[in-house]
């Protein structure tokens, strides 16, 4: 267990030499990792289980320079049985998540993908409303409409309506600051067209100021 224990993290530890402005490649460098993570912890599991089913005067029979190897192993295959499929149901789901909810955040606006990327990459708040009310069935004009304004792919669009629950007609996305750098987006959506979720006025913008200003301040508690 102890050397595919050690080759997934050298894996898993090479994604901090990806560069952290190329946000394509260090996407699929972490989906590719967790992948693998996940086959290798399903193949390991029924080897560590036959191993365990070898007899301890059988494996000192084997060459001098393999059986205190096997012994080692066979001493820590029982944890492996149960720990294995527990990690590779979690490489799995994090991946799956990672390939169905990404967005570019870069920033580069140009290239940023969207509410939540556009948002962070112009360092300002956005705020849209009157989206059409989308369904798997909507016309393919509207789900174009809706992926333009909206910065997002038209393939994930029809995929995440065939997925349960509504897509919101409305955002409204503001930059969080914690020590006076960018730390993240908080993004308000609604399902009504015209929700009131933007501010109209300058006193309904300070407050959404206010608010950014006071979730970065509670953050730099934590």
């Amino acid at each position: 267990m102890t050397i595919p224990i050690c080759l997934f993290c050298g894996v898993i530890s090479r994604g901090a030499s990806v560069r952290s402005s190329n946000y394509e490649d260090q996407h699929a460098f972490w989906v590719k990792s967790l992948n693998f993570g996940y086959v290798l912890f399903i193949v390991i599991t029924p080897v560590a289980g036959a191993l365990l089913k070898v007899d301890d005067a059988d494996i000192s029979k084997w060459p001098p320079l393999v059986a205190p190897a096997f012994l080692f192993a066979k001493e820590h295959a029982s944890w492996v049985v149960i720990a294995a499929p527990a990690l590779a149901a979690i490489c799995k789901y994090v991946a799956g998540k990672l390939e169905s909810s990404y967005f570019l955040a870069p920033d580069d606006a140009d290239r940023a993908e969207g509410i939540a990327g556009k948002v962070w990459a112009r360092d300002n708040r956005i705020a849209i409303r009157n989206l059409p009310t989308l369904t798997p069935e909507s016309p393919a004009a509207d789900i174009a409409e809706y992926a333009t304004k909206t910065w997002i792919s038209e393939d994930w669009l029809r995929w995440r309506l065939a997925q349960p629950g509504m897509v919101a007609s409305a955002f409204c996305g503001f930059p969080i600051e914690v020590k006076s750098r960018k730390w993240g987006v908080l993004v308000l959506d609604s399902r009504e067209p015209d929700a009131h979720i933007a501010p109209d006025t300058e006193q309904e913008a300070n407050n959404f100021e206010m608010a950014a200003y006071i979730i970065g301040k509670m953050l730099e508690r934590w």
